[in-house]
């Protein structure tokens, strides 16, 4: 009797893990990741605001327009323009091509020289968010403030161009 109930028992626990067993079940998950080119970012052409004078008959502050796309000057205010060299600043971005990235330009910076320095900003650009076709020209132009009898000399300053894929 007690050999019956022993094997009733077994079969029963049997009989109760089966139904755990059969409720699990496994798979294969492949996993992916592709590499690509890094992006790379250098200057070709140096942003260049040419020849400016500020009209001595203008007391107030003035300004000077770059366009990223034509280098053409526009000015404003007491500024006269002299000369017709310009240039937008050129960036080349190189990366994977095909794939997408946007060009990020700064708020402001500053032109240091013999006078009060003179602030660069309303940075513009031909292109912000593209796709790569190998290597990419990137325009930048920006507005100059130029302060009412700003000391003659040459002023210089830089920023910073980012470039990041999408």
């Amino acid at each position: 009797m007690k050999l019956k109930i022993a094997a009733v028992a077994a079969l029963l626990l049997a009989g109760a893990a089966a139904p755990a067993l059969a409720a699990q079940s496994s798979g294969t998950v492949t996993a992916n990741a592709t590499v690509i080119q890094p992006l790379t970012i250098t200057q070709t052409t140096a942003m260049d605001f040419g020849k400016l004078v500020m009209d001595a008959g203008s007391p107030g502050l003035g300004t000077v327009t770059l366009a990223a796309g034509t280098s053409a000057r526009t000015p404003s205010g007491g500024v006269d323009l002299v000369g017709t060299s310009a240039a937008a600043g050129v960036v080349q971005v190189v990366g994977q091509t095909g794939n997408t990235y946007t060009v990020t330009l700064p708020t402001s910076t500053t032109l240091t020289g013999p006078g009060t320095a003179m602030t660069l900003d309303t940075f513009a650009s031909s292109d912000t968010l593209t796709s790569i076709s190998g290597t990419n020209s990137v325009h930048i132009g920006a507005v100059l403030h130029v302060n009412a009898a700003q000391t003659a000399g040459g002023y210089t300053g830089s920023f910073v161009v980012t470039a990041a894929y999408d």
